[in-house]
């Protein structure tokens, strides 16, 4: 009622796309899942939480990309489909690695100095 008063627009971004996005890199990467059969179910149980989620205040408060690693995670959790904190820690080191040493070694330090 106060929103229509102002005459304010509320747009929510929907996490569909962000899962999708992280379950086609999963496929692509060296660190994903090449059973079809997994991936399905990975993709179905992501998207079943991300319709609780979208149920609650959480898509106004974080980004579509915080709340699909939330509902992946939380789906394989409960359905046990894949090991996705494997998939996390092997995407976190590729990244990594893809970063010059020097100034990942700066970037620790300023970290660890902050």
């Amino acid at each position: 009622m106060v929103y229509q008063s102002l005459e304010f627009d509320l747009i929510v971004y929907a996490p569909y796309r962000s899962v999708e996005g992280i379950i086609q890199d999963m496929e692509e990467s060296s660190c994903g899942f090449n059973d079809d059969d997994q991936v399905q179910k990975l993709k179905h149980s992501a998207l079943m939480e991300v319709d609780m989620i979208m149920l609650t205040d959480a898509p106004l408060l974080l980004p579509p990309g915080q709340l699909a690693l939330a509902a992946l995670r939380r789906g394989t959790q409960v359905h046990r489909v894949v090991d996705f904190d494997r998939y996390l820690a092997c995407s976190l080191v590729t990244v990594l690695l893809r970063i010059p040493f020097q100034s990942w070694l700066n970037a620790l330090m300023q970290l660890i100095l902050a």
